[in-house]
């Protein structure tokens, strides 16, 4: 019965679907909302789901309507969106699965491993975003399920089963490209799989061969020529990023350049997609967290390696036949022979479009050419000829694999509670934000990016949940900017308000009513910036320092009532640490609340709190020295007194805006002349 088991395909299918569980589902069940579906949630919140076809009408209509399904079903919920897209994953690599056995039927032992690299390809690294990039894995799946279907058509007699597969090939090979225009260079991958079928048959391809090309030349016509004829002469793209017309326009503007700057990115992309997928990644990624981290990515990975020996072992049973089928032809020059044509086909349409498949930006342009990628290495994987050697190889690649998608899911988590927790602080802070105010945020160990819907996103919905607007096209009353230089510049030359728009949103960006809000360190707090005191971290970058004096703390309503934050994106309240005091702290100096500033900083003095950026003691200090209390300002003077930036921003001004009494003149005096070295 055991030995039955292990010859079994189903039970290694089964053991390829755990060991990708293994891989991606504790990542995807903790997850969240990640960058830029941050707009996409807050549309459908604020629009409801018919939003989505008049969001990519411009464009892309059929992922509008994709959208418009998937959030009627599950919402504003992240979880359904992540656990349906890795059913197309596995969905994508079972159907891998049946047309590599469609290719070479007598290698089962190799279309398993083929599989299995399927499943964890590491190059593609926005599997993290369950909601925004699920239509580019169901254009996968459903573009193999038609590369498999096209063979079948090919290559079965029954006229009605060839009417089938014909109508599912047409109907799945223009649903993956409605979805993923660029996914068309693998029509050229199509090709090369129907050709390696009919040479295998000569006699009868040379019997048939009108035929034959009026049947390919059929399926040409009915899925990229079909394609092509609506994009260009019906579809009227109306965003010039995605009007294949526009990119290429740059080659007649600026010819050689273009061709240049084309060469390079064919090869560069080529070479991601084929090789250093299976090490860039890993390195990029991984090497980044600590070694705490470190150490739990390797014991992430004994579960999987433990998978793979098993599956390792069972696939043993197919070697005599995997002998006997090499003996017959040599399948390895056709793998690599169609897998090449196929990845460097799947890199023109990018190419083209002014685009190259780079890692984690641009990972998701080189999904398409996956599958011929996979078959490419498939074919060198086989020219070893040790048993052993191949094993070793291949652990090292899934090992490589499974690290990469550890790291690279890690990181996402800890940017999306790093938001909810920054949020959170914010909520503390300011209770409420006037309409028209607009934001300017700096995030801890975050590039500093053109793109800024992580921080409109959740402060629309943290401070206007119960917005909505049935047009079509939303007016946020929140705005934000980035942190790039056109947007700082603007901020200090006071700009003109300024109409900023995308799909179906805008806003209006009032560069007189920034809000300056930083986390200089993952260890500090949000600190909202005051421009009347000068109380800058020193990690604060050199973009915020150059906004701090812009800082409009006036949008803030810090007498209007809290509502509930949304739940579903913020969780429960977080447990009231120093950064709770130091954020009420900050909104009773606001108010001018000098008592009640002073009687948080007790309590949480009484609780052994203590924050991680020593910056955080001046508010107050501050505090103390307004109500008087001069040994609660010592005692805070001698948490910093080695802290040179601290000291030197106490004695270079941090007191001189204090409101005058007579009572804290003295204190500040005294403060400066025991405190403060000569000279500053």
């Amino acid at each position: 019965m055991l030995k039955k088991i292990l010859e079994s395909h189903r039970f290694l299918l089964f053991l390829l679907v755990l060991l990708s569980a293994l891989v991606y589902l504790p990542t995807a069940i903790q997850a969240g909302f990640y960058r830029d579906e941050w707009y996409f949630i807050l549309n459908g919140v604020t629009g409801g789901s018919q939003i989505f076809p008049a969001m990519f009408q411009p464009d892309r209509p059929a992922r509008g309507v994709f959208f418009e399904i998937y959030f009627s079903l599950f919402r504003e919920y992240p979880l359904p969106y992540h656990l349906g897209n890795y059913f197309w994953r596995v969905a994508a690599a079972l159907a891998f699965y049946w047309l590599f056995r469609l290719l070479w039927n007598r290698i089962p032992k190799m279309a398993l491993i083929a599989t299995l690299l399927m499943l964890i390809y590491p190059g593609y690294l926005w599997w993290i975003s369950g909601l925004e990039y699920q239509p580019m894995m169901l254009s996968l799946f459903v573009e193999i399920l038609s590369i498999g279907f096209s063979v079948k058509f090919l290559t079965t007699q029954n006229l009605a089963q060839k009417v089938t597969f014909f109508l599912a090939a047409s109907t799945t090979g223009l649903l993956s490209l409605a979805l993923v225009e660029y996914a068309i260079g693998m029509e050229v991958f199509r090709l090369a799989c129907i050709g390696l079928v009919l040479l295998r048959n000569r006699a009868e391809m040379r019997a048939r061969a009108t035929l034959l090309a009026i049947r390919i030349l059929a399926l040409l016509a009915a899925i990229p020529g079909a394609f092509v004829f609506w994009r260009f002469f019906i579809f009227e793209n109306n965003r010039p990023a995605t009007d294949f017309r526009m990119q290429i326009s740059a080659l007649f503007d600026n010819t050689l350049p273009t061709l240049a700057s084309w060469a390079a990115s064919f090869f560069q992309s080529s070479l991601n997609i084929a090789v250093l997928a299976w090490f860039v990644p890993f390195e990029e990624h991984f090497f980044d967290g600590t070694k705490v981290e470190q150490v739990k990515g390797f014991l992430f990975a004994i579960p999987i390696l433990a998978v793979l020996t098993l599956f390792l072992y069972a696939i043993q049973k197919f070697e005599e036949t995997r002998a006997q089928d090499e003996a017959r032809q040599d399948w390895r020059m056709e793998a690599i022979l169609i897998g090449g044509m196929g990845t460097l086909a799947g890199v023109i349409p990018v190419v083209l479009s002014n685009r190259a498949v780079t890692f984690e930006e641009f990972s998701h342009y080189g999904l398409p050419a996956v599958p011929a990628a996979v078959i490419f290495l498939t074919g060198w994987l086989a020219f070893i000829a040790s048993p052993k050697i191949r094993a070793g190889v291949l652990i090292s690649l899934v090992g490589l694999a499974a690290l990469t998608h550890y790291a690279v899911g890690l990181k996402a988590l800890q940017e999306e509670e790093m938001i909810r927790q920054f949020w959170w602080q914010v909520y503390w802070r300011a209770p409420h934000l006037q309409e028209e105010a607009t934001l300017a945020v700096y995030y801890p160990n975050m590039p500093i990016r053109e793109d800024f819907d992580n921080i409109w996103g959740p402060a629309n919905l943290l401070y206007y949940p119960d917005l909505r607007d049935r047009d079509n096209f939303i007016h946020f009353p929140l705005a934000a900017i980035s942190l790039m230089r056109a947007d700082v510049e603007s901020v200090v030359m006071q700009a003109e308000p300024e109409w900023w728009h995308y799909r179906t949103h805008g806003m209006t960006r009032h560069f007189d009513k920034v809000l300056v809000i930083q986390q200089p360190t993952t260890g500090a707090c949000a600190q909202v910036l005051d421009q009347n005191a000068l109380l800058l971290s020193k990690n604060t970058p050199l973009q915020i320092e150059k906004l701090a004096n812009y800082s409009n703390t006036q949008v803030i309503l810090s007498d209007s009532s809290r509502q509930s934050a949304p739940h579903f994106l913020f969780g429960d309240e977080p447990a009231h640490g120093w950064c709770y005091y130091y954020q009420k702290i900050g909104l009773a100096i606001q108010k001018q609340d000098w008592e009640t500033a002073a009687r948080l900083g007790d309590d949480a003095i009484k609780q052994n709190m203590t924050p991680k950026d020593n910056i955080e003691w001046l508010p107050l200090l501050r505090a103390y020295i307004m109500t008087g209390n001069q040994q609660n300002a010592n005692d805070i003077l001698q948490k910093i007194k080695k802290d040179d930036h601290s000291r030197r921003v106490v004695c270079q001004g941090g007191l001189a805006d204090l409101p005058t009494t007579t009572s804290n003149q003295q204190l500040i005096r005294e403060i400066l002349a025991n405190f403060c070295p000569a000279g500053q």
